[in-house]
């Protein structure tokens, strides 16, 4: 996300953390791109640097795994930080506020028609904390003058800015990097189950295409998905050919044969974002880049 902002000169970028500056590797990011060192979100010296802000993209949450093993430090994370960070926005008078939330505050597993008129259902601490989240940032749409925008997201993947980022419980990251450091893929379930893929790409044109979609225009929540329902063994596949076809050697994929039968009805998927596309916003699902691109960030970063 930074790099496809930092493309425009005219964007000087801001990127909070919480470490001390100087462990944090810039080198790979473009000279527009400032380190904020934030002790606390609720810091009156925080707002103050945010009246220099006009948009914030809210990405940073406790992954999957980690909300699972710790629901308590989900909710603090998740949902409490976020409305911290919230609440000094608006202090600040920052114009645009786009949270990153997830397509499982529906439901899980996700399968179906979803659109924005369903009903959330959550039932795993990262989709509760997340929804939590959501009711705050679509409280302050309607009590402030901040275009706040929750945006529910599918399965997303690409390379990060930094291997040290945490992101590697994506199916596809996960996957990717197996592919480098184990030189195989192994799949833990059939791969029957079917997920909505988004290019990172994607996911960039779409938060640029938000940032100047007038307030006026939408009520606030928007799917984001990559209109790409495939079955996890499928991207598997997919994966290992790609591998094969830019390092030359094959890779093996392993998983747990299917015991179900022939006549089982095949998992329906669909993550529906015409109300997103209906703004002009369109997909490009560029895919195969986005799964070479992921490949060689992995094979820099990990290679044995």
């Amino acid at each position: 996300m930074l790099q496809f902002l930092a493309a425009d000169p005219a964007n000087t970028l801001y990127c909070t953390t919480r470490r001390n500056l100087t462990d944090v590797n810039s080198e790979e990011l473009p000279s527009q791109v400032k380190f904020l060192h934030v002790k606390s979100f609720d810091d009156a010296s925080f707002v103050n640097t945010l009246k220099i802000i006009d948009s914030i993209i809210h990405l940073a949450a406790s992954n999957e795994i980690d909300s699972q093993q710790n629901p308590i430090e989900a909710i603090e994370i998740n949902t409490i930080e976020t409305v911290k960070l919230l609440n000094a926005s608006v202090a600040a008078g920052v114009k645009n506020f786009i949270y990153f939330s997830t397509a499982h505050v529906y439901k899980a597993p996700l399968t179906g028609h979803i659109t924005e008129k369903d009903i959330p259902r959550p039932v795993h601490p990262y989709a509760i904390t997340h929804k939590a989240a959501e009711d705050f940032v679509l409280a302050q749409r309607q009590l402030s003058p901040m275009n706040a925008i929750v945006v529910r997201l599918s399965n997303s993947f690409g390379a990060p800015a930094f291997s040290t980022v945490n992101r590697w419980t994506l199916l596809v990251n996960d996957l990717c990097r197996q592919a480098i450091e184990q030189k195989a893929l192994v799949l833990k379930s059939t791969g029957q189950q079917k997920r909505d893929f988004i290019c990172l790409t994607d996911v960039c044109n779409a938060t640029h295409h938000l940032l100047h979609l007038d307030k006026t225009a939408c009520d606030g929540i928007f799917n984001l998905g990559g209109n790409n329902p495939m079955k996890i063994i499928d991207m598997a596949r997919l994966i290992q050919q790609r591998h094969a076809i830019l390092f030359g050697n094959p890779i093996s994929l392993d998983f747990k044969p299917s015991a179900a039968s022939q006549n089982e009805v095949e998992e329906y998927l669909n993550f529906d974002i015409s109300k997103l596309t209906g703004t002009g916003f369109n997909l490009q699902n560029p895919i195969n880049q986005e799964i070479d691109n992921t490949l060689s960030f992995c094979k820099r970063h990990f290679s044995k």
